[in-house]
C-alpha cells in the first residue's frame, strides 16, 4: 500500500504573510475519510495573538458556520518563530445530527508585521478507494 492511499492533502493555504489578518481553508466535505489533520506551520512571526479556529458548516458555501467544540486553539506563543500546530478531527466530532458535514480551519492573527505561515489539511484513511483519487486541484499528482 502506498502512503498516498492512506494520507493525502485535501486543502492548502499556501505560504504567505498573514500579519494582522485572517485566512481560512476552503470548506471540505468530511464524509470522504475516517479522520483529518490540520497542520499549521509558522516561520518568522512577531504576532501578538493567534487563534486557530476549526469550524463546521452544513454545506460547501458555509451555511450555519460555527466553531467545532473543543477544537479552538489560542496559541500561547504567537510571536515565536518556526512552530508547528496540529489539530486532529474525526468526522463524528461534527454536529452530524444538525446536518453539519463540512469543515475548515480559520486562522486569525492579531498584531505583527511578519507572520509567515502555511497550512494543510490531510485526509487519513479514505472511506472509498484511495485518498489520492479525491484530490483538490491545487495538489499536484503524487510521485510514487
Amino acid at each position: 500500500m502506498q502512503p498516498f492511499e492512506r494520507f493525502y492533502p485535501r486543502s492548502i493555504l499556501p505560504p504567505e504573510n498573514f500579519a494582522g489578518s485572517a485566512a481560512a481553508h476552503p470548506w471540505t466535505d468530511m464524509a470522504s475519510a475516517r479522520g483529518y489533520c490540520w497542520t499549521v506551520l509558522t516561520g518568522s512571526s512577531d504576532a501578538t495573538g493567534m487563534i486557530l479556529r476549526p469550524q463546521q458548516a452544513r454545506d460547501g458555501s458555509g451555511t450555519g458556520v460555527k466553531d467545532i467544540p473543543g477544537k479552538v486553539v489560542t496559541v500561547t506563543d504567537p510571536g515565536t518563530d518556526n512552530r508547528a500546530h496540529v489539530i486532529a478531527l474525526l468526522p463524528e466530532e461534527l454536529d452530524l445530527a444538525a446536518g453539519y458535514r463540512f469543515a475548515r480551519l480559520r486562522i486569525e492573527i492579531t498584531g505583527g508585521t511578519t507572520v509567515n505561515m502555511a497550512a494543510m489539511l490531510l485526509a487519513c484513511d479514505a472511506r472509498f478507494g484511495s485518498a489520492a483519487e479525491d484530490k483538490p486541484a491545487d495538489v499536484l499528482a503524487p510521485i510514487y
